[in-house]
């Protein structure tokens, strides 16, 4: 019997092992090919396509049965939904006031869907208040082409490629229909739709971005050579609760989408642009878009949850409400036995707890707990409050006018400005301490009162006229190691002495004003914190303390013991809200004052017309005017009447609005007070005569 062949020589493994795997990959290109090759889509269920491509309502009523289908949609809807075809075929801005919870969203989505679908428009952008939010819009769409069976019959040059992919997105590159390659893209990112024989919307573009995205202007695609432009825009919530109470970002988003948004689609073909929305705060983006005075060329609608209240409020708000409101918060079940009674009660009374109320949408309640769209509202007045449910879901927000003191917008604030006169020769300046950055300000006075600012800024230096506090650019930690004190310390002394990276420091800056030259007379530092026994060693050790002095703002309140009272306050030789603070022998002497007084004080001053005695104004060479303005509107005054043992007594409050910070305003306070010390433009007056109680008749 022949011997086995021996094995070859090392050569001859080498080539039999490459000839071994050009054969496994010559096969494996051959199923790759194979199964890139997805085959044609089935046809077109020609009687649907014509039923829908001129009608976006029966689309999005019909199509749907998981979103805008699951329930029938409103006369407002259809309203809406009318407005939002006619700016797709022309072109146009249309901008959409809707509740929370009506389907606005997916009205967005399912018009994308159509325009693209259908051919109307070619590339859609995807706009929203962040990328995350317009990327979960586009996962919603891709998601509805994916696993809709209405919308496999009506777009199969869409559907039939986007199934054929299975969720995996890298077998995009090579899907081809008969060696015919798709160029199809479906990713988070964006998604380019197919290109098919016969399917109208072949490449068109769905790509989500945020309003504030880097890139935005200048958007564009080529697609198999053709460079493609937006031609519709959706944008959706463009703005989040923070973003709406802040003046800056409402302003910035504002301009982004006038000046980089509007303009991006050329001059080839007519922009439609839709926006939909809810008025979080007043004068917010949105606020601002639905004035006809201000942006004319947007078509608004406003749609709120009810047209009419119920006649009877008082059976809702009161007998109602407290039934709904009765539950043990101690006890995991109470609460559903307070609903169960309310609904019970809503139930024996309907017709008189009904009576004059209209709802826009019969069918949004909640259908295993309510009754009705009715009940629906009215539990979330009980719940949340009017105010809440005014901007919330009727796009009315409550226009809040302040008591006892009138606010400037940041229009007339950002305005208010001038250099200093002959004569305004006495300088202070307030430092407003926080533990990443410090504020300060500088002002010139009149012996009048009259107040003109120098310098404003930070320390370290922001190196921008706008930035976050909770997340400034350049914080003390960049500069400084150690503990937050010791690191809040050091910024402190450098900020007040000088550095040596060229910073002069407060106490050695000097103005030269009419030929005069003009040092610091006085210097306030806030202390108030935990950090306040360090803070006032500081200014206790610098070379120049004679002009420094610890500041402590005190939010004396109606119901409080006025400043007045204070026993440190004739003592120490008090005026005007403030009195000198003597604290252990050999440290600085400081200065304690009633906040919210003289915060009362800065808006009447800023608010007298110009050439006005005691006035305030602005450096004309700011570059941070809008952001002084903003903090300095960051607070709102109320007048607050308490009956105390001093008598009736009245005093304007000044509360913090959430997430709007108020730095600058405190340095504009601070620079009052330090005039004030300094003698400047003090007001003869004594101490307030406190109100009579109303005399209380009997019989």
């Amino acid at each position: 019997m022949p011997s086995k062949k021996r094995p070859t020589p090392e050569k001859s493994k080498a080539e039999y092992g490459q000839a071994q795997r050009d054969r496994v990959a010559r096969n494996q290109r051959i199923k790759s090919t194979a199964a890139a090759n997805i085959g044609p889509p089935p046809p077109v269920d020609r009687k649907l396509f014509n039923r829908y491509r001129k009608s976006l309502w029966l689309f999005l009523t019909e199509c749907f049965p998981e979103s805008t289908s699951l329930s029938p949609l409103s006369l407002d809807h259809r309203k809406v939904i009318d407005r939002i075809e006619s700016c797709l075929l022309k072109g146009g801005r249309d901008l959409n006031l809707m509740p929370r919870g009506f389907a606005k969203t997916s009205i967005m989505e399912g018009a994308a869907i159509w325009a693209t679908g259908f051919g109307h428009r070619r590339f859609v952008l995807l706009l929203a208040a962040t990328g995350a939010a317009a990327e979960a819009s586009l996962d919603s769409i891709q998601k509805e082409i994916e696993e809709n069976p209405i919308l496999m019959k009506l777009f199969p040059g869409l559907c039939h490629p986007v199934q054929a992919l299975a969720g995996i997105s890298n077998r995009a590159a090579s899907q081809h229909i008969d060696g015919k390659r798709t160029n199809i893209e479906w990713s988070a990112e964006r998604c380019v739709f197919p290109t098919v024989r016969n399917f109208i919307g072949s490449g068109a573009i769905i790509w989500p971005r945020s309003i504030d995205a880097k890139g935005l202007r200048g958007m564009k695609f080529k697609n198999q050579g053709e460079q493609v432009r937006p031609d519709f825009c959706l944008a959706d919530d463009l703005q989040d609760d923070e973003s709406a109470r802040s003046m800056t970002q409402t302003e910035k988003r504002l301009s982004i989408l006038k000046k980089t948004v509007l303009p991006m689609g050329g001059h080839g073909k007519r922009l439609a642009i839709v926006v939909n929305g809810t008025i979080i705060e007043v004068e917010d983006l949105i606020d601002q878009l639905a004035d006809p005075k201000r942006n004319p060329s947007w078509r608004t609608v406003k749609v709120g949850m009810m047209k009419s209240l119920p006649t009877n409020m008082k059976l809702w708000l009161e007998d109602y409400a407290q039934i709904r409101h009765s539950y043990d918060p101690d006890s995991n079940t109470d609460r559903e036995r307070a609903e169960n009674e309310a609904n019970a009660f809503y139930l024996a009374n309907q017709e008189a707890m009904d009576e004059g109320a209209e709802p826009t949408w019969v069918h949004c309640f909640f259908k295993d707990s309510e009754h009705s769209a009715i009940q629906h509202s009215l539990n979330l007045i009980c719940d949340d409050g009017m105010d809440q449910f005014r901007s919330e879901y009727m796009n009315e927000p409550v226009r809040k006018e302040p008591s006892g003191v009138k606010l400037m917008t940041v229009a007339e604030i950002v305005a208010k400005t001038a250099a200093p006169v002959p004569g305004a020769h006495t300088v202070t300046a307030f430092i407003d301490v926080s533990e990443q950055v410090c504020y300060y300000q500088t002002w010139a006075w009149c012996l009048d009162g009259t107040g003109y600012e120098l310098a404003c800024g930070t320390y370290p230096d922001q190196k921008r006229p706008n930035f976050s506090h909770r997340d400034p650019p350049f914080p003390f930690s960049k500069l400084y190691t150690g503990t937050t004190e010791s690191v809040l310390c050091q910024g402190l002394h450098d900020m007040l002495n000088g550095d040596k990276r060229g910073w002069l420091g407060i106490l050695n800056m000097e103005w030269n004003i009419h030929g005069v030259a003009c040092p610091v007379r006085l210097c306030g530092v806030d202390v108030n914190g935990n950090h306040n026994e360090a803070l006032t060693n500081v200014l206790n050790a610098s070379p120049k303390k004679v002009l420094l002095y610890p500041s402590i703002g005190r939010g004396v309140g109606a119901a409080d013991c006025p400043m007045w009272r204070y026993p440190q306050y004739k003592k120490n030789g008090g005026v005007e809200n403030w009195f000198p603070t003597i604290g252990k022998p050999g440290m600085i002497k400081g200065v304690m004052f009633c906040a919210n007084s003289w915060k009362k004080r800065f808006h009447e001053r800023l608010g007298l017309p110009a050439f006005t005695p005691g006035g305030l104004y602005l450096s004309p060479t700011a570059i941070n005017l809008k952001m002084q303005a903003e903090h300095a509107l960051a607070e709102f005054p109320t007048l607050v009447v308490a009956d105390t043992q001093f008598g009736l007594q009245e005093m304007v409050e000044f509360k913090e609005i959430p997430n709007r910070p108020n730095h600058y305003l405190d340095t504009f306070v601070g620079n009052l007070v330090a005039a004030s010390a300094l003698g400047i433009g003090r007001m003869a007056t004594g101490p307030p005569k406190p109100r009579r109680r109303p005399r209380t008749r009997y019989g």
